[in-house]
């Protein structure tokens, strides 16, 4: 798990490619819910900020828990392997999970550590008790080809359909 700072510093991050910093500006709350007026990673590749069409997919919520994990231990990527570059992954979750869930609702975005550029986004929903849709959000048919000309990653998945996880049983 990497650490959010005050000041949105990313403590965990190999200086490597960092250092990192994440900026979360929410917009103005309406009847309790708020959605992101800015969302923005800065590493040593330097800054990604998203636009508007890909805030949009970030259901509004009365909070959000947000969770930051990285990788960058895992074999190297090679192009047309199933290995991930070095990323992070920034979720946006619904409320903290009750003890009955183990994986709140949510959306996430997979960069990569090296380009700082979006390589993936995805939405994940409960669909029973222990199971949850996982679709992958393709960012091409909801935004336009100038707003996502220096956020994607040469190896974006736009993804197919949306994967089914089952965790088993949930405790109550």
């Amino acid at each position: 798990m990497i650490f959010r700072l005050p000041g949105g510093y990313l403590h965990g991050i190999p200086w490597k490619y960092g250092p990192a910093f994440l900026s979360l500006d929410r917009a103005d709350e309406r009847n309790g819910v708020a959605g992101y007026a800015h969302v923005a990673l800065r590493l040593a590749a330097g800054k990604t900020a998203l636009p508007a069409c890909v805030l949009k997919q970030i259901t509004p919520r009365k909070t959000h828990d947000v969770w930051v994990t990285a990788s960058w231990y895992h074999e190297p990527f090679q192009r047309g392997a199933k290995v991930l570059p070095p990323y992070i992954n920034i979720q946006f979750n619904a409320a903290a999970p009750t003890a009955a869930e183990s994986m709140p609702d949510g959306e996430s975005l997979l960069f990569n550590l090296e380009t700082g550029r979006l390589l993936e986004m995805n939405q994940r929903r409960r669909v029973s008790a222990n199971e949850w849709r996982m679709p992958t959000i393709d960012l091409r048919s909801v935004c336009s080809a100038t707003e996502l000309k220096n956020l994607l990653d040469p190896d974006y998945r736009a993804g197919g359909g949306g994967t089914m996880v089952e965790l088993g049983p949930v405790k109550p």
